[in-house]
């Protein structure tokens, strides 16, 4: 187990047998993670688990973990809850990163509501080739919509699938501020803001 700072957080940078205790990360100035050679992705059984900086970001290349140690470090944790309803992006795990997400952190509001998919139409473009077996997201993958006086996340029939919070969306999920959602498992958001 290697210690340093990144930032002002303290980085514990632990081997795969060393990631079973994770009281450390707890610690909201302190990241844990699992080292990735440069060139190599995180694809190995159970790697998902060691990926995430403290839930707060995620990454699959060392450039994009740099990124989150970054943004985890300078985010102000309280301004979550503060402002309009919106998705933030989180990043990827175990593929290619969509070159179209933006840096970690980038929001996108509500507001009515938003389409994701592949499609260069969808209000958030998560795609990353020009084949369809480049891309494990659908043309018309997800909607986040408006209901009432909340919002709904609901899967398009994609392949692959949405996520709220580690459950699978099958007839469509409320979503309230804090909610993770993953498209394809693989690419993260946040719900922040408030009503």
């Amino acid at each position: 187990m290697r210690v340093h700072v990144v930032s002002g957080v303290k980085v514990i940078e632990r081997g795969p047998d060393e990631i079973a205790g994770h009281a450390d990360a707890r610690d909201e100035r302190v990241v844990v993670y699992m080292p990735m050679p440069e060139g190599e992705r995180l694809l190995a059984e159970g790697a998902f688990d060691h990926v995430g900086v403290r839930g707060d970001a995620y990454a699959t290349t060392p450039k994009r973990l740099r990124e989150a140690i970054a943004y985890v470090a300078a985010e102000d944790r309280a301004s979550r809850e503060r402002g309009p309803l919106r998705l933030v992006w989180l990043g990827t795990l175990g593929s290619d990163e969509p070159p179209t997400a933006g840096p970690i952190g980038r929001s996108f509001p509500l507001d009515d509501g938003i389409t994701i998919g592949r499609s260069v139409d969808s209000t958030v473009v998560l795609r990353c080739g020009a084949h369809s077996d480049q891309n494990i997201v659908a043309r018309r993958h997800a909607i986040v919509a408006r209901a009432g006086d909340a919002f709904v996340v609901r899967d398009l029939g994609s392949t692959n699938g949405t996520w709220k919070n580690g459950e699978r969306v099958v007839e469509g999920a409320l979503v309230a501020t804090g909610d993770e959602i993953a498209i394809a498992c693989t690419h993260r958001f946040r719900v922040d803001g408030s009503r």
